[in-house]
C-alpha cells in the first residue's frame, strides 16, 4: 500500500521531476522536495534534489532531504555530499552531525567519524556503540622480570616492550612493537631485539586483511663444558684366578665463542568479524639465519684395564680430540592456522590451532584462551601453550618464540581502567623450559607490569 502511495505521488509530481526549468521558483522546488520527503519515496526524492542542485538550488533543507534520501538508499557516498552541503548552510542542527558521524561511519571513515562523534551531545554518544579513534591512537609500554626457580642453570631475565597503535589513512590501521629480552644461563649469555609490524585493511565493519612482518636480532655469548664417562666390566671365572676386563669411556665436550641469529616471520590473514565470534585464518612463513663464529670441541679417553685375579695384567689407553667450527645455516618453517573466539556473555572462549613444520617433519599446535570481563573497568584473561623444538608465533605473530627450546608456558593477565584513557595491565606466567643446548630442564615465574594510554 505504502508503495502505491509513493508510485501515486510520484505522478502528482512529475512536472517537478522533469528537468527543471527558469521558471520554477524556490517554493515549487521546496514544497515538491517536501512532499517527496514526508512519503518517504527515497528514490524519486534523490533524483529531485540532485536536478535542483545541479540547477543551482542550494539551501539546507533541500540538501538535507537529498542526503537522506541517498542514505535511506544506502548510497552513503552520495548522501554524505549533500550533508556536507547542508551542513555548510547551517551548522547548527544536532540531527545533522548525527547524520555526517553515520555516513562517515558506513564509509568507514573512522577518523572522520570520531571527529563527528566527539562534536554529539553526551546524551547521543551513551546509545552508540563506538570508540573513536585517532591518527597516533595508543602507547602501550611494559616491562618486568623473569625469576628462574633452578638458579644454577638460569639466571633471571630483563624484559621491556613498547607498542604503538596508529591509523595513519582512514580503513588503515597500524600496529607496531619493539622488545628487548636478556638473560644468563649456565652456558652463557643472550639478549635479543625484537621488532613487529602489522598493517591491516578494512573491507568492511565485519572483514579485513592483514600482513604481519617480525623480526628478531638474537646474539649470544657461549662458554660452556660439559663431561660425562660410562663404564663397563667384562668378567670370565673359567679360568684359574678369573679373568676381569674394565673399560671407562669419559667424554668431554666445550663450546666457546658467540652466536648470531636472525628471524623472519611474515604472516598473512583474514578476519571476519560477527555479533559473537570472530575468525582469522591465516598462513605463515618463517626463515632464520645463522652467523655461528664458534667452536666446538669433542674429547674422547677410554681407559681399559685387565686383570687376573687381583693384579692388573694389561692396560690400555687411548684418547681422540675433534675440533667443529660451523659455518653460516639456514633453517625455513611454514604454518597454516586459524584463531576463532566466541563470547558467551561475559566470558571469552578461543584459541589458536597451527599445523606447521618445515622439509625433516609436521606438528600440530593448539594454544587454548580464556577471558572474562565482569565489568567495564576490568578484565581478566588465560591462555597455555606446549611445544617441542621448534619455533611458533602467537596473536598474530605478535609474540614470536624463535628458540628450538622445548616449552610450557601458564598465563594470566589483569586490566584495570584507571581512567577513560589509560588502562593498566599485571601478567602472571609460569614457564618449563627444556633448554635446547643442554637438554637441562628448568622453570621460570614472570611477572610483568603494564600500561596503555588511549589519545
Amino acid at each position: 500500500m505504502h508503495r502505491l502511495e509513493s508510485l501515486l505521488l510520484f505522478v502528482m509530481l512529475l512536472p517537478a521531476v522533469l528537468p527543471l526549468t527558469a521558471q520554477e521558483t524556490f517554493r515549487e522546488v521546496d514544497s515538491s522536495s517536501y512532499a517527496l520527503y514526508e512519503a518517504g519515496a527515497w528514490d524519486s526524492l534523490a533524483a529531485f534534489g540532485s536536478k535542483a542542485y545541479a540547477q543551482g538550488y542550494d539551501y539546507y533543507y533541500l540538501n538535507l532531504r537529498t542526503a537522506v534520501a541517498f542514505y535511506e538508499l544506502g548510497n552513503y557516498e552520495a548522501a554524505l555530499r549533500f550533508f556536507e552541503r547542508a551542513w555548510r548552510n547551517n551548522s547548527s542542527d544536532p540531527v545533522l552531525k548525527e547524520y555526517l558521524f553515520w555516513s562517515h561511519y558506513q564509509l568507514l571513515h573512522d577518523l572522520e567519524a570520531s571527529r563527528w562523534y566527539r562534536l554529539l551531545d553526551d546524551s547521543v554518544r551513551q546509545g552508540i556503540p563506538f570508540r573513536p579513534i585517532r591518527r597516533i591512537d595508543g602507547l602501550y609500554a611494559e616491562a618486568g622480570v623473569r625469576i628462574p626457580l633452578q638458579s644454577r642453570l638460569a639466571g633471571p631475565v630483563s624484559y621491556a616492550h613498547l607498542a604503538m597503535q596508529a591509523y595513519p589513512i582512514e580503513r588503515l590501521s597500524l600496529s607496531q612493537a619493539f622488545s628487548y629480552t636478556a638473560q644468563a644461563l649456565n652456558w652463557g649469555s643472550f639478549r635479543q631485539y625484537e621488532y613487529f609490524l602489522r598493517p591491516e585493511w578494512r573491507i568492511s565493519r565485519s572483514t579485513s586483511i592483514y600482513l604481519a612482518g617480525h623480526w628478531a636480532h638474537y646474539h649470544s655469548k657461549l662458554d660452556y663444558e660439559s663431561l660425562s664417562s660410562r663404564t663397563g666390566t667384562f668378567t670370565d671365572n673359567s679360568q684359574m684366578g678369573g679373568h676381569r676386563v674394565d673399560t671407562i669411556l669419559t667424554s668431554a665436550y666445550r663450546i666457546s665463542g658467540s652466536y648470531l641469529e636472525f628471524d623472519y616471520l611474515v604472516q598473512a590473514g583474514f578476519n571476519k568479524l560477527g555479533k559473537r565470534y570472530s575468525v582469522t585464518p591465516y598462513a605463515s612463513y618463517w626463515l632464520l639465519k645463522q652467523n655461528p663464529d664458534y667452536t666446538e670441541t669433542f674429547n674422547d679417553t677410554l681407559r681399559i684395564v685387565e686383570f687376573r685375579g687381583p693384579v692388573v695384567v694389561g692396560e690400555f689407553m687411548d684418547s681422540r680430540d675433534s675440533t667443529s667450527t660451523p659455518g653460516p645455516a639456514y633453517a625455513a618453517q611454514w604454518v597454516l592456522g586459524v584463531s576463532a573466539y566466541y563470547r558467551l556473555g561475559k566470558l571469552t572462549l578461543g584459541g589458536d590451532l597451527k599445523y606447521t613444520g618445515n622439509s625433516d617433519a609436521r606438528y600440530w599446535f593448539f594454544s587454548p584462551f580464556l577471558a572474562w570481563q565482569p565489568g567495564k573497568k576490568w578484565s581478566f584473561a588465560a591462555y597455555y601453550f606446549s611445544k617441542k623444538s621448534y619455533p611458533i608465533s602467537l596473536y598474530s605473530g605478535y609474540q614470536l618464540f624463535n628458540t628450538f627450546d622445548e616449552m610450557q608456558r601458564i598465563s594470566l593477565s589483569t586490566r584495570y581502567a584507571l581512567a577513560e584513557k589509560t588502562e593498566l595491565y599485571l601478567t602472571l606466567q609460569h614457564d618449563r623450559i627444556v633448554d635446547n643446548l643442554t637438554r637441562d630442564a628448568y622453570e621460570m615465574n614472570d611477572l610483568y607490569l603494564g600500561i596503555n594510554f588511549k589519545f
